[in-house]
């Protein structure tokens, strides 16, 4: 099931995490999307190198909160969205790390109504 709204991708993407299905967010991507966390030194560009990501960082224990409201522009079937978070990761070692960050994404509406991500940079 995709997102029918622009925001119903990042519940999805928090569901997805939750339950560690890699799988469930494989339909959130455009075939030819980009996710990039320029903090962590990562690219990944298509569904699959996506996938592969978030099934990475699925070994990590990840939170975050969002720090002000997304600031969203929309435009036809396109959406740019940039937020400010709080993150809180703790590595398989139990390291923790606490840190700020920013968010950029573009989503795009496909023929099928629903939302998918275009760009994923955090």
């Amino acid at each position: 099931m995709g997102a029918t709204t622009p925001d119903g991708l990042g519940e999805l993407i928090a569901a997805a995490y939750k339950a560690n299905d890699a799988e469930a967010i494989r339909d959130l991507y455009e075939e030819d999307a980009v996710l990039a966390n320029s903090v962590a030194g990562y690219t990944a560009v298509g569904r699959d190198a996506i996938i592969e990501k978030h099934k990475e960082n699925f070994a990590l224990e990840i939170a975050w909160d969002d720090g002000d409201t997304p600031v969203s522009v929309e435009v036809g079937d396109y959406v740019i969205s940039h937020v400010t978070f709080q993150r809180h990761v703790t590595l398989p070692d139990g390291t923790h790390h606490d840190g700020e960050g920013r968010s950029t994404v573009v989503v795009k509406r496909g023929s099928d109504g629903t939302w998918r991500f275009l760009i994923d940079h955090a």
